[in-house]
């Protein structure tokens, strides 16, 4: 048998912790707060099906052939006059690239900026497969603590006067897992202190466009006079996941570099795909779909809020959330957190615990996320129920 010689940033490496893999889904009885997906009543099935009918029948040729690495020029064309309307972002001096997800993004971004032992900022917590990328390329993420209105400005400052990080990652907008939000007020200090240190910012908004609460805050991107803000979107959560595709927007010289690195790496985001998001951007009520799933979400969140409020008051603290897809659970001291996870096993309901989204997984924390959009509604009554038992043990 061949020698493999692995990488030692890649031993041990594994699938999310946050994968479904081992979960019992099958069982009708078993309730996930874990998924990050959609609502399935907030697919557009009906848009989609109609659009791929007519591509296939319309467009064979260009939808099925191989294309540029930067993406379709049509969608790109679109996708700027979207995101200029709609966040005042991809000014004509800015550069876009598609990807094949937001994860592409975070990942070729991350190769592309990055060398192995580098170190990178994220907030605390943060997006559990990011920190997968950043172990993946062998890199160094030293956590910012997060306050109610996001991250925590002057530890970032002390944080700059002791190491030169690559960039700063974070989700300022209906973060996850938190569900919070970086304030104005902050997101204008993040500017300033990005300009005085010459930081990278490396902007994830897949859940800006589902505010359901409060007021607009523009995205960091919108701030930014010195092109300090590499902003990555999605619309995974817009759409549907499954579509795998994503984009960049910032220097168009950096992002002629990443287009060269994707089309090493896959030649190009799936042509089909990208006509489909293509015609429902130009073809159909884009504004009115985001609306409708704005109307689906802050049901479903108000719904479990309510659930909380009813059944937890005193065991448990949570984030209320403007938007998104999460909110932020915390124990309370006198829980016993070992025997909280085993008494949810044994009723049959999952959470994600809260130390995967953590550089160091072996941090002991009372925290967990829960998800309000894939849930239905009567899994969401009984599934708090469940957890408000759990508490009780």
């Amino acid at each position: 048998m061949p020698h493999y010689q692995i990488p030692d940033r890649l031993q041990g490496l594994q699938l999310s912790a946050l994968s479904d893999a081992e979960l019992p889904v099958s069982d009708p009885g078993f309730i996930s707060f874990i998924e990050g997906n959609p609502a399935v009543e907030a697919l557009p099935l009906a848009a989609l099906t109609t659009i791929s009918e007519r591509i296939l029948r319309e467009e064979p040729i260009l939808s099925l052939h191989y294309s540029a690495a930067d993406g379709d020029p049509a969608l790109l064309e679109a996708l700027r006059v979207s995101l200029q309307q709609s966040y005042n972002i991809a000014a004509s001096h800015d550069g876009l690239l598609i990807t094949s997800g937001a994860q592409q993004a975070i990942d070729l971004s991350s190769g592309l900026l990055c060398q192995e032992g580098d170190v990178v900022f994220c907030e605390k917590p943060t997006y559990a497969d990011a920190l997968g990328t950043f172990r993946k390329h062998g890199l160094r993420p030293i956590p910012i603590a997060m306050e109610e209105d996001g991250l925590d400005i002057a530890e970032l400052e002390r944080a700059l006067q002791r190491h030169a990080p690559r960039f700063l990652y974070l989700i300022p907008s209906f973060h996850n897992p938190t569900g919070r939000t970086l304030s104005l007020a902050k997101r204008q200090a993040l500017m300033d202190v990005a300009q005085r240190y010459d930081l990278l910012i490396l902007e994830d908004d897949p859940y800006g466009a589902l505010r359901f609460a409060g007021e607009d805050i523009a995205p960091l991107k919108a701030l930014d006079t010195m092109g300090n803000v590499l902003y990555i979107g999605s619309f995974s959560k817009v759409i549907a996941p499954g579509l795998r595709l994503g984009y960049l927007c910032g220097d168009p010289k950096l992002l002629g570099i990443l287009a060269q690195m994707k089309q090493f790496d896959d030649l190009h985001s799936s042509n089909l795909v990208q006509r489909l998001a293509y015609h429902f951007l130009i073809d159909y009520d884009f504004a009115g779909h985001l609306q409708r799933l704005r109307q689906i979400y802050k049901h479903k969140c108000d719904l479990m809020l309510t659930a909380l409020d009813r059944h937890l008051q005193g065991r448990l603290s949570f984030t209320r959330p403007e938007g998104g897809f999460f909110l932020w659970c915390e124990l309370a001291p006198h829980i016993d957190v070992a025997r909280f996870y085993e008494r949810l096993s044994e009723l049959k309901v999952a959470v994600a615990p809260g130390k995967v989204f953590l550089p160091d997984a072996e941090e002991e924390v009372r925290t967990f996320r829960l998800n309000f959009s894939a849930p239905s509604e009567a899994q969401i009554e009984e599934g708090i129920a469940r957890i408000a038992e759990a508490s009780r043990s």
